[in-house]
């Protein structure tokens, strides 16, 4: 039994889509989500809420495999919420936990989720059960869709002056971390879901070559990205978080690169460029 949590994000439905692909049965996947009724999934879904610890120990009963997602909540939530998950899954005889962590996983990182990932990756090893880490790059998604908006404005404008980083599809994120899942024998490690790294200004000619039409990147101060996430609608906190993940790439924090999302699944990471060409190119 794999139980995916929570498994109505889009990475776990995109993991579930996963491990169906990879030949694993539907009715040994189970999708925990905080509210079933409103779940449409290929799998059995359960109520499954990281803040509610006392329903969890039985929810995990009999599960071989406890893959992790995390939330949206702050930092220190996280913390909390990570910790009941482990708590229930050791004792509820859980075998293995498999979670989703980020590349910026140091001491030093300047990432606002930083306290959470240390703590998380560092409760998943202690747990006493076995376990494999999926460390994933910035996904390439929200880039794309943010290209009506770049086309208007002419230009990629982020607060970034040096640095490389390390995107990455939800899809490819979704197949390495399924992979993992999948194989009891993949324990004891970690694993990059990461692309080859890029700077700012070839990020911007990849969406330009895709779109045909030059998007030339211009780095932009604080305030003026702060203010372009308020036009956009983003919450306070997601904001502060992505401002500090655009000083970690200044500080080298999300270069990180390996091979492993093509030798845990046969098929290497896509690139940006690639990507934007399948999804913007007209």
């Amino acid at each position: 039994m794999i139980f995916i949590m929570p498994g109505s994000s889009a990475v776990g439905a995109l993991t579930i889509d996963a491990l169906l692909d990879l030949g694993v049965a539907a009715e040994t996947i189970r999708a925990g989500v905080r509210s079933p009724e409103k779940a449409a999934l290929k799998v059995p879904v359960v109520r499954a809420d990281y803040t509610d610890p006392a329903s969890l120990r039985a929810t995990f009963e009999g599960v071989k495999t406890l893959a992790l997602i995390p939330t949206k909540s702050p930092p220190g939530q996280r913390c909390v919420e990570h910790e009941n998950a482990i708590a229930a899954a050791a004792a509820a005889g859980v075998e293995r936990v498999v979670f989703l962590s980020i590349v910026t996983h140091s001491p030093e990182s300047v990432a606002a989720i930083a306290p959470f990932i240390l703590f998380a990756e560092s409760a998943t090893r202690t747990s006493g059960m076995d376990w494999a880490i999926v460390r994933m790059g910035l996904y390439l998604e929200p880039v794309a869709d943010w290209v009506p908006e770049l086309v208007k404005m002419g230009r990629l404008p982020y607060p970034v002056r040096q640095g490389k980083a390390a995107y990455v599809t939800r899809e490819d994120v979704a197949r390495t971390f399924a992979a993992v899942c999948a194989n009891p024998a993949l324990k004891g490690e970690i694993y990059n879901a990461t692309a080859d790294p890029v700077t700012m200004p070839e990020l911007a000619a990849a969406i330009g070559a895709a779109i045909g039409e030059e998007i030339p990147f211009e780095a932009c101060s604080q305030d003026e990205f702060i203010e372009l996430c308020n036009m956009s609608g983003e919450p306070p906190f997601i904001t502060r978080v992505l401002l500090s993940l655009y000083r970690a790439i200044e500080m080298g924090e999300m270069n990180a690169f390996t091979s492993d999302v093509e030798r845990v699944t046969g098929r290497p990471a896509e690139t940006p460029a690639h990507y934007f060409q399948r999804v913007l190119a007209p």
